[in-house]
């Protein structure tokens, strides 16, 4: 379930007044991906790291919503219960199970619409086609998105006030196609927070993109799965980051397996490869091969998340339990930023 994906020797190779202390990197994966993500913290927990204690903290897609959390105060264990969707009375009845979104579309001719509009949302963030940015008038009149969230559960948990410790909301521009790191800048704050965590979920063309001022934003995911590098280029002493999206690669996992995680998988390794000896300092937890068939590739199914999450708990206890991982875990309570501040330094971004 879980690799190193640095050597064993984790001292930081960042110089002692330059540490901005340690950060928490949590990646998309839906609401699977956040069963995992519980999992995971909770056995870290359970070894006595303190993962609320982290200087920074990045969140991407629905690992924005457990970064969110995480600020807000939420245990690790309690991230299982916003995975698994709330009863739904009218889907129940007819023989369906919940979800955590309901279309959109009002009638046949709002559906071409939104189709329309969805299809050019995913050409410009996910194809990379050049095309123009459309006028306010015509995006309002060709939504870019076929479903939206059911309830507003995010506003009722995240509220609108942003927490006081540093929390990086990683989205997609839509206009420049690149990463932003929502709440590095003061003026990220003055957006309600539970919309900031939503721009990060965007996904293109399941749900519209969300508009913060006159920006538009798409899941982060779309340009990297967790978002490592920004941590690192931070001046993090050392990076934990949970990529509920990748998996061990011990064997030669299923076709489906492969498309669905490829992405991540290619993405850790980019980020890795260019940090350059700065990568001894980044533990990246990740799904055994073996386990990803209690995973599946409904990566939004929003029941039975349960047995995700008892897996992940289960598997990180065996990891932590390694020499070299209790030496890393040991390193992040000793890690000391430089400032009591936010840990916050000019970054450029990348896509």
């Amino acid at each position: 379930m879980t690799t190193i994906e640095a050597p064993a020797d984790h001292r930081s190779r960042v110089p002692d007044q330059e540490r901005l202390g340690w950060a928490l990197a949590l990646g998309g994966g839906g609401s699977v991906g956040l069963a995992y993500i519980s999992g995971v913290l909770s056995a870290m927990s359970d070894a006595g790291l303190d993962v609320g204690s982290a200087d920074l903290v990045v969140g991407t897609s629905a690992g924005a919503v457990g970064a969110a959390a995480i600020r807000k105060g939420t245990r690790p264990a309690d991230l299982l219960t916003m995975a698994d969707a709330e009863p739904d009375p009218a889907a129940a009845a007819a023989g369906r199970g919940p979800r955590h979104f309901e279309r959109a579309w009002t009638g046949g001719m709002d559906l071409c619409n939104r189709m329309a509009g969805s299809s050019a949302v995913v050409a410009r963030s996910m194809l990379k086609l050049p095309l123009p940015m459309p006028p306010e008038h015509l995006d309002a009149f060709f939504p870019g998105g076929l479903f939206r969230p059911r309830g507003n559960g995010l506003q009722q948990r995240f509220g609108d006030q942003w927490p006081a410790d540093p929390l990086w909301l990683v989205a997609v521009d839509l206009r420049s196609r690149r990463r932003v790191a929502l709440g590095r800048r003061t003026e990220d704050r003055t957006h309600p927070l539970h919309r900031a965590v939503m721009a990060s979920c965007a996904v293109p063309g399941l749900y519209e993109p969300e508009r913060l001022g006159d920006r538009r934003y798409v899941d982060g995911g779309v340009n990297s799965t967790t978002s490592i590098d920004m941590a690192l280029r931070n001046g993090s002493s050392h990076v934990l980051a949970v990529v509920p999206m990748g998996y061990q690669q011990t064997g030669r996992p299923s076709t489906a397996q492969r498309i669905f995680r490829g992405p991540a998988v290619r993405g850790v390794r980019r980020e890795l490869r260019r940090a350059g000896e700065r990568a001894r300092d980044v533990l990246v937890v990740q799904p055994h091969l073996e386990d990803l068939e209690i995973y599946g590739t409904n990566f939004l199914r929003a029941t039975d998340n349960g047995r995700v999450a008892e897996r992940a708990r289960s598997r990180t206890h065996d990891l932590v339990a390694r020499p070299e991982v209790a030496e890393f875990l040991a390193a992040l309570t000793a890690a000391r930023p430089r400032n009591p501040g936010p840990a916050v330094r000019p970054l450029v971004q990348r896509r």
